[in-house]
Formats: structure tokens, C-alpha cells, sequence
């Protein structure tokens, strides 16, 4: 994608300080395409995309997180690793460079850097004149140093939320992963439960418990019957309104803050409840209408549990996340809710709908989707009007 020329004022120490406010993590030991586009006359970074050098060699530049940045005016990449002048760093620039050269991708220009720190050197690693919009007349800055990482709207809007971004990739990637001790700690799941799951004197833990009441409203809204699953969201929606208030990121360590649950029945009603998306859908509006209470909660859930209850928990974080306006920690939770579940619809609508610049529709979008789940469990029509509120 072809746009305006890259402008004489254009300083890639600026661009590179800015990588870590808009990951919220510092890149080590990586490869990063930063996609820019011109905003308020200003050509800045809007998207990023992250390799670890060891997974650069093996990558198909096909690949989505590249596509995605080719709509961009312009693309530049930077190593970050302070070995320099290594064989790995030399064939991760050839490899680059040929793809450049072939047109799978658009990187302009390549710099490396050691460390992302302010008055850190950086130097042009290759370029490719002409190609958009350096001219070769006017080549990129070949060497400088960063300017302040802190110093910049990204940052600032981290130190908003109380944070800072964490250390590497691995610890912020880390704050969303499945946690088997918590959820033994917390008697979610315990091997036990899990191994005797058919077997009619199973030890049943919570995970297994709630799986089994899901499945009963599941199976009575197959059949016409709503009765259990309006039950069970009404019992989920008081769990999470009785919930202590809490941060949405713990400030010290910069991670999602997870909420202990001393009831049992609670965390079963909540699990069970965010194991069918019919169910779970209609508790958007509340998670987003009282954030302090749910977001612990639903953290707790995604680090103790497997399937559909983690990918729903970790997307409705996700958007209580965006509506917060702490967009990279949304982004990674929404990462790791398609893992979990490659068929979960909502990572992919709300990924589109932030590349096309429409994150104002995100939030809308989630309250009237939560709204008409209700109307479909509730029907017909006036069934609110004689079941509590």
C-alpha cells in the first residue's frame, strides 16, 4: 500500500520508544514490524507485530500478522537484541531483506537496537530505496539513539492505569496462561475429578460440577426450555455483583488481578454459566456495566479452567479491557481466547474491527449483542416482567 513520503522530520528513535507503551511489554531479543499511518498530520505508529528471533527463520511471511500490516502506508522493522554480530541476527537480515525484495512484505527500512532505552544507540541495519516512501535522495536516518520510552501518549496512558509495561514477552504472555496450581488451590479442578470424570463416585471438582450443570441447561435450550439456563444467569450475575472491587491490573507487577473465591457453588454458578456461549453472552452488559467486580472474578476463571469457560472469560476481559482503553492487554487476552478456542467467534470480529479503526464499535456492538442473547433466552417478550430483577 503506497501513501504519502515518509517526512524529513520522520526520527526513528521517536518510533522506537514508543514499542513498548504500545505492547505494554519491552521486546528482547526480537523482530518487530511496526506498521505507521498518518495521524493529526503526524506519522505514527498504530501496529505492531512481534517475533522472537528464533521463530523469525520459520516464519511464512504469509502470515496474518504481516498481512494485516501491508494496508498501512508504511512498514519498518526492528531487531531488538544486543547481540548485534551474530550469525542468527545476520541470517534473520538476509531473510528479511530477500522477502522484501520478492514482495511478500513491505518493510522499508530495518534498524537494530540492543535495548529499547532511552539514549540507547540504533543503526540502519538495510533499507530499500524507492520502494515507497524513501527516496533516493533523501535515505532513512542511518544512526541515533532512542528517545525516552516514557515520554509518549502510549506510556502515558499506561501510567494512567497505574502500570507499567512488564519486563519481556514470556511475563506479560505469562499473565493469561492456565494456572494448575491456583486451580487446585482454589479446588476448581483436581486430577482426581478429572480421571474419574464417567465413573458414577467421581470425586467432582468445581470444574467438573459446573460442566455437568451446563450441560443440563444446554440440553433443556436444545429442547425448548429455557427455565435453567434464565436461572443460571440471573445465579452468575449475582456472583458477580457480590465480587470485591478490585484493579483491573494489579499496579506493582502490571499482570490482571485475580480475585479468590472462598465459595464453591459461586465459582460453579460463574464457570458453568461462561461454559455456553447462549448463557454467557447475555452477562456482557454486566461485566462491562460494573468492571471493579467482574474483572478479578473472570481472570480467576481463565487462569483455572479449560474450553469454552476460559475463552469466554478471557474475551469478556478483554472487553472490559477495551472499554478501559488499555488496548494491548485486550489484544493479548483475545490471543490467548482463540487459542484456547480456534472456533471463538469474537476474537476475530473484534481483531477487524480495531484494524479497521472502528474500536468505538467494539463496546456498542458487545452491549447489543448481550442484549439481544437476552431476548432470545426470554422470550416471549414480557418474560422479564414476571421473573425478578
Amino acid at each position: 500500500m503506497t501513501g504519502p513520503a515518509v517526512p524529513q522530520r520522520f526520527f526513528p528513535g521517536r518510533m522506537i520508544a514508543q514499542i513498548p507503551g504500545m505492547f505494554a511489554y519491552f521486546p528482547r531479543d526480537a523482530l518487530v514490524l511496526v506498521g505507521l499511518d498518518w495521524l493529526d498530520d503526524a506519522l505514527q505508529p498504530v501496529e505492531l507485530a512481534y517475533l522472537g528471533l528464533e521463530q523469525v527463520l520459520s516464519q511464512n511471511w504469509q502470515h496474518a500478522m504481516f498481512r494485516d500490516l501491508r494496508r498501512l502506508p508504511h512498514v519498518f522493522a526492528v531487531i531488538v537484541t544486543p547481540h548485534r554480530e551474530t550469525q542468527q541476527v545476520d541470517d534473520i537480515t538476509e531473510h528479511a531483506y530477500v522477502a522484501q525484495v520478492l514482495g511478500t512484505n513491505l518493510i522499508e527500512a530495518c534498524w537494530h537496537v540492543a535495548d529499547i532505552a532511552h539514549g540507547e544507540p540504533f543503526s540502519l541495519v538495510f533499507a530499500t530505496p524507492g520502494l515507497l516512501g524513501y527516496d533516493v535522495r533523501r535515505p532513512p536516518v542511518m544512526f541515533g539513539s532512542v528517545a525516552d520510552p516514557e515520554d509518549n501518549d502510549h506510556m502515558r496512558l499506561l501510567h494512567n492505569c497505574g502500570v507499567r509495561p512488564a519486563a519481556n514477552f514470556a511475563t506479560f504472555a505469562g499473565y493469561w496462561e492456565y494456572s494448575e496450581d491456583l486451580a487446585a488451590l482454589t479446588g476448581v479442578h483436581s486430577k482426581a475429578a478429572s480421571q474419574e470424570f464417567a465413573t458414577a463416585n467421581a470425586v467432582v471438582d468445581v470444574a467438573t460440577s459446573a460442566l455437568r450443570r451446563a450441560h443440563r441447561a444446554l440440553m433443556d435450550l436444545n429442547d425448548g426450555n429455557a427455565d435453567r439456563a434464565v436461572d443460571l444467569v440471573y445465579a452468575a450475575r449475582d456472583v458477580l455483583r457480590s465480587a470485591v472491587a478490585s484493579e483491573l491490573i494489579e499496579p506493582t507487577h502490571s499482570c490482571p488481578q485475580i480475585v479468590l473465591v472462598d465459595d464453591p457453588h459461586e465459582l460453579e454458578v460463574l464457570i458453568a454459566a461462561l461454559s455456553v456461549s447462549k448463557i454467557s453472552d447475555c452477562l456482557i452488559t454486566e461485566a462491562l456495566d460494573h468492571p471493579q467486580q467482574t474483572a478479578g472474578l473472570l481472570m480467576h476463571v481463565a487462569k483455572t479452567t479449560h474450553g469454552e469457560a476460559r475463552a469466554h472469560a478471557l474475551g469478556m476481559w478483554a472487553l472490559i479491557a477495551l472499554q478501559e482503553g488499555i488496548t494491548p492487554w485486550a489484544l493479548q487476552a483475545l490471543r490467548q481466547a482463540s487459542a484456547e478456542m480456534p472456533s471463538y467467534t469474537p476474537a476475530r470480529v473484534i481483531g477487524e474491527l480495531l484494524r479497521q479503526g472502528r474500536s468505538h464499535e467494539v463496546i456498542s456492538r458487545a452491549h447489543s449483542g448481550s442484549q439481544r442473547a437476552w431476548a432470545e433466552l426470554l422470550l416471549p417478550p414480557d418474560a422479564m416482567h414476571w421473573r425478578r430483577t
